[in-house]
Order: structure tokens, then sequence, then C-alpha cells
């Protein structure tokens, strides 16, 4: 599992069936950073989190790849970078392709959700990412979920807020970029 707790973002290891923690936790970024998402490709678990500098910064979103479990360092580097603020990252990997999502704009009214998905990997999912949302509403908190076929499809689902309206929307994997 992958957590924040005040200004630093922690992985440990659970057991799928009952619930409990099967290794210390394990800091491994510390900062003004968000939620982190986190997806398995085989056994390398991949995190994703959105950070900044500074207060008058924009976040960025970053990734840390544990590629021998959580003992070891991960690598870490940054994954989506723009102009506006980036967060709220969503992830998965499954039927052989890396699948991201996240939430692009100011921090208060404004933002769109991108999607990006690649067999290649997660900066070609990156590279390759459309708005999907509609331009001019402030839609957050996109969450994946892949069907576990193979070829699987799957589904994206995020937030909209449009006042008076509030919508919760969808969108099928097999007809995302």
């Amino acid at each position: 599992m992958a957590y924040r707790v005040a200004d630093e973002a922690w992985v440990a290891e659970v057991d799928r069936r009952t619930g409990r923690r099967l290794s210390p936790p394990r800091r491994f970024a510390r900062g003004d950073l968000g939620q982190p998402a986190l997806a398995f490709d085989g056994d390398e678990l991949h995190t994703l989190w959105a950070t900044r500098s500074g207060a008058a910064k924009t976040y960025a979103i970053a990734h840390a790849r544990f590629a021998r479990g959580i003992d070891a360092d991960p690598e870490i580097d940054a994954a989506v970078e723009r102009a506006e603020s980036t967060i709220a990252p969503a992830f998965a990997i499954g039927s052989g392709r890396w699948v991201v999502a996240w939430m692009e704009g100011d921090l208060s009214r404004r933002g769109r959700v991108h999607l990006g998905s690649s067999a290649a990997s997660l900066a070609d999912a990156v590279a390759h990412a459309q708005p999907l949302s509609e331009p001019g509403i402030n839609a957050r908190d996109p969450k994946i979920a892949l069907g576990s076929a193979p070829g699987g499809g799957g589904w994206l689902v995020w937030s909209e807020f449009a006042p008076p309206a509030i919508a919760l929307r969808y969108a099928p994997l097999s007809s995302c970029p």
C-alpha cells in the first residue's frame, strides 16, 4: 500500500487476504505532496504523486519505481510536468498496457482530466495523453479500474463541478486514447 501522512509519502507491504502489514512502513518522499497512487508491473511497485518545490510553484507528478522491493531505494523521476498544476494521479498497469490519468489546471475552480495509455511505458502513456473532460468545467479526482481478463478494458471515472450541477462522469477505457 502507498499512503500520505502530513508531508510524507509511505509504502508498506500488506497481505492481500488479511490486510495485515507484512513490513515496516518506508518513507519514500516528503514535502508539499498529494496522495500517492500505485500500480504493479509484475513484482515492481510503481507510485505516482503530485509534488511541488514551493507554495508559489505548480504541482508536477513524480514517479517512483521500486524494482527490488520496498526495502531498496526507489528510482524517482518526473512523470508529468506541465505549465499548470498536475494533481490527483490515477494509475494502472494491466493486460500489457500502462494507463495513467490526472487532473490538470488550477487548484480550485478549473481543471481537466487527462488520460493516456501505452503498451510501451509510463512515459509513452503520458506523452500520448489527451484531455478527456470538457473545458471550462472543474473536473477532478480521476480513478481507473482495469478489467482482469486478457485485453481487459476497464473504466475511468471522475468528478465534475459546474455549479449548480455536480456530476460523476465515466468513460470505457476501450474507447479512450
